[in-house]
């Protein structure tokens, strides 16, 4: 389970930000991006995407983030995530 996430910067497109982000904090290289929906929360426009890595990728933590790896969904309740991370990563897992 993961959500890197940050801000859409002006002249790029959701998508564009989506893999920047993936890369920037896992080091991971996005393929077949698809997005599963757009929502608004808090008065924040929310892009959900899905993504392929080959098994043999391993996210590394970069940038902000001091560690990430891959969890079970039955251990969702453990992530150290916002409530409304949380809720996109249950509704999609």
């Amino acid at each position: 389970m993961g959500s890197p996430d940050g801000k859409v910067e002006e002249g790029e497109t959701p998508e564009q930000a989506a893999i920047c982000e993936l890369c920037e904090e896992t080091g991971l290289v996005a393929q077949d991006l698809v997005l599963l929906a757009e929502f608004e929360k808090d008065k924040i426009l929310h892009h959900v995407f899905m993504t392929v890595v080959a098994v043999s990728d391993e996210a590394s933590p970069q940038n902000e983030i001091a560690a990430c790896k891959w969890k079970p969904v039955k251990n969702l309740n453990d992530l150290k995530s916002s409530p409304t991370t949380k809720s996109i990563v249950k509704s999609y897992a």
